[in-house]
């Protein structure tokens, strides 16, 4: 039971039948009606996940409740039958974030303490050579400080964000991390990538700023702005425009033509795009895509996705995202990745050139 929610039944759905989505929320139903609603309305609860979480759909910001409170207010615990229950908790939750089915297996199985402290300084030497043999390079810095100057092929999802689940959907869990941001913030991406299950960091960049003076290994960020966008569908009409914002974003509307891709199933969701077109990718905030957008294309077809030479995010700010919208449409179905054409995807051997932008669509 949270605040306003309760856990998603879907954790597990890929697991197996007795498992599944339906399987798991009976279960629940049966918990929250025999064990938690027969305790006082006075008990107090302390949820463990809040609002931002994609543990749930209508979860509070409020840190406290008691089961009264709950009894009256929770959509989940309102007098309904079994199956009512099931249909509520299972429709309308945001795309499981493709973490959730190793973390589900991972919870099942012995695991060594996590070891707190920062991860080893490594010389601007050794973290090449890690990228070399497969290592994923991070940098948790922000957006302001990427745009400076960052090693080339690093993954920027700032920490300040929702940083662990970002990460989780985009990054693979079988492949060392090397963190290449400020060294003072390695402690706290190390523990927080951890609850997520990313816990195999293995190293940080001894000075963020050392390849600087290497301008080779040094890439810098850009925007796009409205107009440009607007100039680069005229100049490349058949390009893929992609949303990768979550359902609750996208049924407000979306750039006509765009195909809705959820950042959360974006690695797993590829087969429908069209590698020949060249694609641009928007976001709600632009906060970790650029870099993670890059990532979960790269990592679903290593040696074939070729991002534009340089990443780009979308500015303007809100005054700008606002005058686009009047071109917006409402998406006329559910959320279902393929081309915009409608025409099956298929799998070329050219590779599929992506940019990437994104700004607040509030």
């Amino acid at each position: 039971m949270f605040v306003g929610d309760v856990g998603r039944p879907d954790l597990l759905a890929s697991a197996g039948a007795d498992l599944s989505a339906d399987a798991l929320a009976r279960r629940l139903y049966r918990s929250l009606h025999d064990k938690l609603l027969v305790l006082p309305d006075t008990t107090r609860v302390y949820p463990a996940h809040g609002a931002g979480s994609a543990c749930g759909k209508a979860l509070s910001t409020e840190t406290t409740s008691t089961i009264g409170e709950q009894r009256r207010t929770n959509y989940a615990l309102q007098d309904l039958t079994e199956d009512a229950f099931v249909a509520a908790v299972t429709e309308g939750q945001p795309a499981r974030p493709r973490y959730f089915a190793f973390d589900a297996r991972a919870n099942r199985e012995r695991h060594a303490l996590l070891d707190e402290h920062a991860p080893d300084l490594l010389d601007l030497a050794d973290v090449l050579a890690r990228r070399a043999a497969g290592d994923i390079l991070l940098d948790p810095r922000e957006p302001a400080d990427l745009a400076v100057a960052h090693l080339a092929g690093a993954v920027n999802i700032g920490l300040q964000g929702r940083f662990a689940e970002w990460a989780g959907s985009v990054l693979p869990p079988d492949r060392d991390i090397i963190l290449v941001g400020d060294p003072a913030l390695a402690a706290e991406a190390k523990i927080r990538l951890a609850r997520v299950g990313l816990d195999r960091v293995a190293g940080q960049l001894t000075d963020a700023s050392v390849f600087a003076s290497r301008p080779e290994l040094a890439e810098r960020s850009s925007r796009l702005t409205i107009g440009q966008l607007a100039e680069l569908q005229g100049l490349e009409p058949a390009q893929q425009l992609i949303d990768v914002r979550a359902a609750a974003e996208t049924a407000k509307g979306t750039i006509p033509g765009a195909v809705q891709i959820p950042l959360a199933v974006l690695a797993d969701s590829l087969d429908g795009l069209d590698r020949d077109l060249p694609a641009v990718v928007y976001c709600a905030s632009g906060y970790p895509f650029p870099s993670g957008c890059r990532q979960a294309l790269s990592g679903r077809f290593p040696g074939r996705v070729r991002p534009a030479r340089r990443l780009r995010r979308l500015g303007g700010g809100r005054t700008a995202c606002r005058s686009w919208r009047r071109h917006w449409v409402k998406p006329s179905a559910a959320v279902v990745p393929g081309r915009p054409d409608g025409r099956s995807g298929h799998r070329s051997e050219r590779s599929l050139r992506v940019t990437v932008i994104g700004s607040d669509w509030e």
